[in-house]
């Protein structure tokens, strides 16, 4: 087990990139859970409860990112709203993908098509975020 917890902190998680899968994969079961919570124990519907649910996950992800992830020095007023816009374009990418693949294309795989997107708007979320939304201030250009 020690070899693992090695591996895990000398190796894969000195790399942001894995960090980023890391915390997205864990928020993402940390939304789900909080929906079903919401919905079984404080009798919310599904739709209050997802959105309750994505504001708490949002802000915990946003710090998750800031502080683990990319190890962020900018100050929130700089790197909140930046996320806040890269993940507006990672829904909206995420959206586009899926409705050119189900009703364009007319493809068959609505699964297929989501995790596609998915994995598109991932890739995207991390360049924006690392290149920009969370990048120094003393590294930026713009």
């Amino acid at each position: 087990m020690s070899n693992i917890n090695w591996f895990l902190q000398h190796r894969l998680l000195q790399h942001d990139s894995a960090r980023f899968i890391v915390v997205g994969g864990t928020s993402a079961v940390f939304y789900f859970v909080l929906t079903f919570a919401f919905q079984r124990a404080a009798g919310m519907s599904a739709t209050v409860a997802s959105g309750v649910a994505y504001v708490i996950s949002f802000v915990v992800t946003y710090l998750t990112h800031k502080r683990f992830t990319f190890r962020s020095t900018s100050g929130h007023g700089r790197a909140l709203p930046r996320y806040a816009l890269a993940q507006a374009i990672a829904v909206m990418l995420t959206m586009g993908l899926v409705h050119l693949g189900t009703q364009v294309l007319k493809m068959q795989s609505e699964a297929l098509i989501s995790l596609g997107a998915t994995i598109v708007a991932s890739g995207s979320s991390y360049v924006l975020s690392s290149k920009w939304a969370f990048a120094n201030a003393k590294e930026d250009v713009a």
